[in-house]
């Protein structure tokens, strides 16, 4: 991995002095590896939006839909409908963040499988979530 990109710390807060918290890392990935997986993840969303894979509610996920505040507001106002109507509702809300981080490798893996996407792909990509 040491040829894909550089790590560097970057401090948070330099009021905070040298404290291993007031530090977190930037890693500059090469502009070859940038286009490379930029063309995978073209081809694999014109693959899953092709064949009707991506799931309709996931809308921040889709490219020409609205942004996350718009969602966020039209969620807000779904709610205050539903409460001014005393109608009920059942939402569920999920934060991905860092979820890569936190979610197993094989399970993405398995996710990526199940959707018919190519084996030299999915070589791929486990080889690269190893190093």
């Amino acid at each position: 991995m040491d040829d894909i990109c550089r790590t560097m710390l970057c401090q948070k807060d330099p009021a905070k002095g040298s404290e291993v918290g007031s530090y977190r890392p930037i890693t500059c990935l090469s502009i070859m590896w940038k286009l490379f997986t930029g063309m995978i993840a073209e081809e694999m969303y014109t693959y899953l939006e092709r064949g009707s894979l991506l799931p309709e509610e996931q809308k921040r996920c889709r490219r020409r839909c609205l942004s996350t505040e718009d969602q966020l507001l039209i969620d807000k106002t779904t709610l205050r409908d539903c409460k001014k109507r005393r109608t009920n509702l059942v939402m569920a809300c999920i934060d991905y963040k860092k979820a890569y981080d936190f979610v197993p490798h094989s399970w993405i893996i398995e996710c990526i499988e199940m959707t018919g996407i190519a084996d030299n792909v999915i070589n791929f990509l486990q080889k690269s979530m190893e190093q």
